[in-house]
């Protein structure tokens, strides 16, 4: 659906994209993570075709970004960060005029901006201005504007920004529901644990030239693309968070020394009798795992299953760059 190959942009003196590739998958509601200044806005905005690639191609539904962006733009609906909307004009006419501007006429226009109305519930305040809406309202009143239309693709960019609970509850319901239309979602936000509530792949930023997609299931499959100098790697394996418990534990053991040594395990913390590790591969493995530490006399009291949450996935991803980077020098 969205496919990236050997992207590059960058600003005056500073290059912010270097060789990024990477394939959002379809149908599904994408969490685009990474520290701030990493690059995350503008390539949201390459993706949309509001800023063009110093070199490289984004390709949305097959079709080229920067050779017919009129026709991506039929496609995506992007919701940036900081919008604005015309305050003395009522929900309805904010719809009917998003509708407008993106080719619709009548009575497809119509039909849509109804459509919409019911879609985010706004039965009730159909009437009401736009510059009396509360804060959660436009935002939502926004995401209206981009999908009104009807777009295969939905970019939102830090949509939940000062929302309270509730409205972000509404906004986490509302992303689902588009989901499970078929509408295919990236989101860019800092509140991982709010992303966690609705989002099924993991897209992080580490740097301009690393660029890595994880599944977010319980047990995921990873694909990591790396661009840069035009080698990319791809790689697709399994990865479970286990919790172990011993009894027992002399105080001078090394448990973490020796739990890392363990084929598969590849990260650990111990916390008294409490081990969490990440164990590389499936049901085989941690079959495999369970013999070894029963043969080598650990005390093992218990062995759980974690779902590894967006924070685990991304930390996960964070410790494993940074050990890579000090690798590479």
């Amino acid at each position: 659906m969205i496919t990236l190959d050997s992207l590059v942009f960058e600003y005056p003196g500073q290059r912010v994209l270097d060789g990024l590739s990477c394939r959002i998958p379809e149908g599904g509601i994408t969490a685009l993570v990474g520290p701030n200044g990493i690059g995350k806005t503008t390539l949201m905005r390459c993706i949309v075709a509001l800023e063009p690639p110093f070199s490289g191609t984004i390709h949305i539904d097959g079709i080229d970004t920067q050779e017919d962006p009129r026709a991506c733009h039929a496609r995506i609906g992007f919701l940036l960060d900081f919008f604005g909307l015309y305050n003395d004009l009522t929900v309805e006419q904010c719809l009917l005029f998003a509708g407008g501007s993106q080719g619709l006429k009548e009575p497809a226009l119509s039909n849509a901006v109804e459509k919409t109305i019911h879609l985010l519930e706004f039965e009730k305040r159909r009437t009401q201005r736009a510059g009396e809406l509360s804060r959660g309202w436009r935002q939502r009143l926004g995401v209206g504007q981009a999908i009104v239309h009807e777009p295969k693709i939905l970019l939102l960019d830090e949509p939940a920004s000062g929302l309270d609970p509730e409205a972000r509850l509404a906004l986490s319901k509302l992303l689902r529901r588009l989901r499970d239309e078929g509408m295919t979602i990236l989101v860019s936000s800092h509140i991982l644990s709010e992303l966690e509530e609705y989002s099924t792949h993991m897209l992080a930023m580490h740097g301009p030239r690393d660029i890595v997609m994880e599944s977010l299931q319980t047990t995921p499959s990873s694909g990591n693309l790396v661009g840069g100098d035009g080698a990319n790697m791809v790689t697709d394996h399994d990865r479970r968070m286990l919790r172990l418990r011993f009894s027992n534990l002399p105080s001078d053991r090394e448990l973490s020394r020796e739990l890392t040594q363990i084929p598969g395990i590849f990260d650990c913390s111990v916390v008294g009798l409490d081990a969490h590790i990440t164990l590389e591969g499936g049901d085989q493995e941690q079959e495999q795992l369970l013999r070894t530490l029963i043969n080598n006399d650990f005390p093992l009291l218990e062995l759980h299953n974690e779902k590894r949450n967006l924070q685990h996935v991304y930390l996960d991803r964070m410790r494993r760059h940074d050990r890579e980077e000090e690798v590479a020098e």
